[in-house]
């Protein structure tokens, strides 16, 4: 008898479900861009005919990194039409 009475008092004393929030992540549509945007003019563009091997070195060097800036953006823009 004693222990039907435990067992109904440890039933009685089971925690409540507790319902948690779950963050939702729902894309929501936007508006492509559909304008490019304008390109710098390149580093190597802007040497001269006798242009040293350092200065074709340094110009070619900048514009890896001009061209790495303008390839972000346009990843970007790209990214942002995909449906």
């Amino acid at each position: 008898m004693r222990l039907l009475f435990c067992l109904l008092l440890t039933g009685c004393c089971t925690p409540e479900f507790v319902e948690v929030p779950v963050e939702v992540q729902v894309p929501v549509p936007v508006p492509c861009i559909e304008e490019i945007p304008p390109h710098v003019p390149w580093a190597t563009e802007s040497l001269s005919e006798g242009a040293t091997d350092g200065d074709m070195l340094r110009a070619l060097l900048i514009e890896r990194e001009q061209y790495q800036g303008y390839t972000a953006r346009l990843v970007a823009i790209l990214s942002g039409c995909q449906s």
